[in-house]
C-alpha cells in the first residue's frame, strides 16, 4: 500500500523547522529526511 502524501505532509508540518525536513518517494512509499539524512520509511 502506498503512503498517503496528505499524511507525510502532516507529519512533516509537526516537526520543528531546524531540523530541515523533506521527502521524497522511494520505492513507492515516501521517505523522511532531515538534514539529508534518511529518518523514517514507510509513512
Amino acid at each position: 500500500m502506498a503512503s498517503d502524501l496528505n499524511f507525510v505532509k502532516f507529519v512533516a508540518d509537526q516537526i520543528d523547522d531546524s531540523c530541515e525536513i523533506s521527502y521524497r518517494m522511494m520505492f513507492r512509499e515516501y521517505a523522511l529526511y532531515s538534514k539529508a539524512k534518511v529518518v523514517a520509511l514507510n509513512l
